[in-house]
């Protein structure tokens, strides 16, 4: 139990050891090189606090804190073909054989495949008027590191490119390496870093190894390098990346956050690995002797106080040369910050999906609300309108009722003068008495048909005109 509690506190002191800080610390803030690094972004005012160090192209903007290359566009341009671009590049150039720098950016809008990209750049050369890579030269002697996500098969990825300039770089065959790796559309930036020290290079983002090799010797142009940062992107807003500088620190060394002990150097580290494995090799087979020497009892055997203090040593020291050797943490580390780093996206998605939710609930609600009012002001309309019909319906009934008995006087005076007709029609001789009355009797039939003949005209006429009102009133209501 002792023996194990040991090995397990031995354990997890190298693993802290090894393993305890990979950001810049204070110390490495404090020697950064000012004349090739960024100020306080925080503390800046406007770009003109960086143009004593820094040349600014394009249409580089400066927002709280952020320096950004790509402004998202407010309005869509009509030819999308149409891109923005902007560069910083310094006026000073590198003067160190071994140099380290971190960049803290990120991009916010569109993401996928956008034609958008980020580029970091170590050139001998100054940038020139070329912007055809994503705001920088497409020719050029130097190191580039490109971040875009344009290829199909690569997705969101960083690319390392290595020019002498004489020709120009394709984009699509001409790298070094690639990693795949998700900065698109994150609220949360990212950084990078990079270190060269004795032809050996080396690319960390988030504290993640993207890149390490000795086959790249930037020596002979460190003495005439300098350094920019580039972007471009679409001006259509369905498209647009827009990308941000928070941080950019440039140092004459390789800063500790780059090795995994403060006292290696990067080339130092493969080194240390052979002698490491070397010496586990003769432990091991000082070990092996040992045991043989305690089985055959060939020769003298160690006491026991001895032999357990030397396998405690030996076991201590695999363990010790396995920790170094662990990157299992490491990894565990980025994993558990690429799931941190996808649940706060997420959750901003879901904000945002959730307040999308909330003002379409609110306007459907505001818009229920008006179909209601509108359908009460039309039932009431109809009630009204029913009620005039009824109103009209009881008035025609009357004047219906009054034209028939009008009707039927009619009728009987008519009857009566025809009986008179044909009283008189019967005698062939009146008499003068009789033909007194009977011109009295023509003169009244001609007067009542006076009166009676625009009566019934009147009649007629009021007939049709409430046989029209009814009707009209009847397809109002339909309606």
């Amino acid at each position: 139990m002792l023996f194990s509690f040991i090995l397990w506190l031995v354990a997890f002191w190298r693993l802290c050891d090894a393993h305890g800080g990979h950001g810049a610390s204070s110390a490495e803030t404090q020697s950064a090189v000012p004349e090739l690094s960024f100020p306080d972004l925080v503390s800046v005012k406007s770009l003109s606090d960086l143009q004593n160090n820094w040349q600014l192209y394009g249409n580089v903007e400066f927002n709280e804190g952020r320096v950004i290359l790509t402004p998202a566009p407010f309005i869509s341009q009509k030819a999308t073909q149409e891109i923005t671009s902007g560069a910083v590049w310094s006026i000073n150039r590198i003067s160190s054989d071994s140099f380290s720098l971190q960049l803290t950016f990120r991009s916010v809008g569109a993401f996928g495949f956008t034609g958008a990209g980020l580029s970091l750049w170590l050139l001998d050369q100054d940038p020139g008027s070329d912007i055809s890579n994503f705001g920088g030269p497409s020719q050029y002697s130097g190191l580039q590191i490109l971040l875009d996500a344009n290829e199909q098969d690569l997705g969101p990825v960083f690319r390392i490119y290595v020019n002498d300039g004489s020709r120009k770089i394709n984009l699509a065959q001409d790298y070094l390496g690639a990693y795949t790796y998700s900065f698109q559309d994150s609220q949360v930036p990212s950084t990078l870093k990079l270190g060269y020290e004795n032809r050996k290079l080396k690319i960390t983002c988030d504290n993640k190894l993207l890149f390490e090799t000795d086959a790249i010797n930037l020596d002979p142009y460190l003495k005439n390098m300098r350094v920019g940062i580039s972007a471009a992107s679409s001006k259509d807003v369905k498209k647009a990346e827009q990308f941000e500088i928070l941080m950019f620190k440039f140092f004459d060394k390789v800063i500790e956050s780059l090795k995994i002990e403060a006292s290696e150097t990067l080339v130092a580290k493969h080194h240390e690995v052979d002698n490491r494995l070397a010496q586990k090799a003769q432990l091991t087979e000082d070990f092996k002797r040992t045991r043989e020497q305690q089985n055959g009892n060939s020769a003298p055997v160690r006491s026991q106080p001895e032999s357990t203090e030397y396998d405690l040593l030996a076991k201590l020291d695999e363990v010790k040369t396995i920790l170094e050797h662990q990157t299992a943490p490491q990894v565990l580390q980025k994993q558990l910050f690429d799931v941190t780093k996808s649940i706060k996206m997420m959750n901003e998605k879901n904000s945002v999906y959730n307040t999308q939710m909330e003002k379409s609930y609110d306007t459907l609600l505001k818009q229920t609300e008006e179909l209601n009012a509108k359908y009460e002001a039309l039932r009431q309309l109809i009630t009204r309108q029913n009620q005039l019909l009824e109103l009209v319906d009881e008035r025609f009934v009357t004047f219906n009722s009054y034209f028939q008995g009008q009707s039927q006087n009619h009728e009987s005076i008519n009857d009566k003068l025809k009986q008179l007709q044909e009283f008189y029609a019967k005698g062939s001789h009146p008499s003068d008495y009789e033909s007194d009355f009977e011109s009295k009797l023509n003169k009244f039939m001609s007067a009542v048909r006076l009166i009676l003949m625009p009566v019934l005209v009147l009649l007629i006429i009021m007939t049709l005109l409430v046989y029209k009102l009814r009707n009209d009133i009847k397809h109002a209501k339909v309606l």
